[in-house]
């Protein structure tokens, strides 16, 4: 088993002030004959009491004689990890935690960093000293990016039949987030050349009091559930497009 980071029980007492019930420290994973072990687990109970939320941290400090081989052993680590617990713990989100100095200076100053930081930051919380301990933090700059990411990959989605386009709004100062389709679609029951104009919304996004709400989804599987395994926690998330009533029975967040 590793030697734990030297941030660890600060960060695991920072989870339990903030209502988390530490389950496993540390966390095991195994896959064939390896074992692997992550440094932290945890799980909350949503505030509407249905389920839990589950995730899983891997703290990282940095502190070898390299910060170039401290960041190709802080990537590979995680994608490793995420990819035996995408097997066996779907539901366990994995988070990696940085001090918010070296974030700022690996991942925010450092070209390297900052050409990884796309591949981490839907998975990534750094922590800030806080009372003489460290506290993850979530930012509305985090969701706003993984918010935009995942509505850019739906761009990228061709329609299978007539001419579509997809356009985004990002209104950041509002904090809006459309998807928007635009363009004709054939209409073979009139004739083989006829066609109709296509004008609508995809999906429509909002952050509102610090959570996510989502107003429009016409996607297939959902755009809870992307943002879900991007890192956001169930209880951030609200699914405007339902009644409250229907809200108080589903696993996210009623308001």
């Amino acid at each position: 088993m590793p030697a734990k980071d030297r941030y660890h029980e600060n960060l695991k007492n920072a989870l339990i002030k903030d209502g988390w019930t530490v389950t496993d420290d540390p966390f095991h994973l195994k896959w064939g004959k390896k074992d692997l072990y992550v440094d932290l687990a945890a799980e909350k109970l949503l505030i509407a009491e249905k389920g839990t939320q589950k995730i899983a941290v891997e703290i990282k400090t940095f502190g070898g004689d390299s910060e170039v081989a401290d960041l190709e052993q802080a990537i590979g680590q995680y994608f490793t990890y995420l990819a035996i617990m995408s097997r066996n713990y779907p539901d366990r989100v994995l988070y990696i935690a940085v001090h918010e100095d070296i974030f700022t200076d690996i991942f925010e100053e450092e070209p390297l960093g900052k050409l990884n930081i796309g591949r981490l930051q839907n998975s990534s919380h750094r922590f800030q000293s806080k009372a003489g301990g460290y506290s993850p933090v979530d930012t509305l700059e985090q969701y706003r990016q993984i918010i935009c990411n995942i509505l850019t990959e739906h761009t990228k989605i061709p329609y299978s039949y007539g001419n579509i386009q997809h356009e985004t709004i990002f209104d950041k100062e509002q904090d809006r987030y459309l998807v928007m389709i635009l363009g004709r679609e054939p209409v073979p029951e009139l004739s083989v050349t006829a066609t109709r104009r296509v004008h609508g919304c995809l999906i429509h996004i909002d952050i509102i009091d610090n959570k996510i709400w989502i107003q429009r989804d016409g996607t297939e599987e959902g755009i809870a559930m992307e943002l879900v395994r991007a890192g956001v926690l169930k209880d951030r998330i609200v699914l405007g497009f339902w009644s409250e009533e229907v809200r108080e029975n589903s696993e996210f967040a009623i308001a």
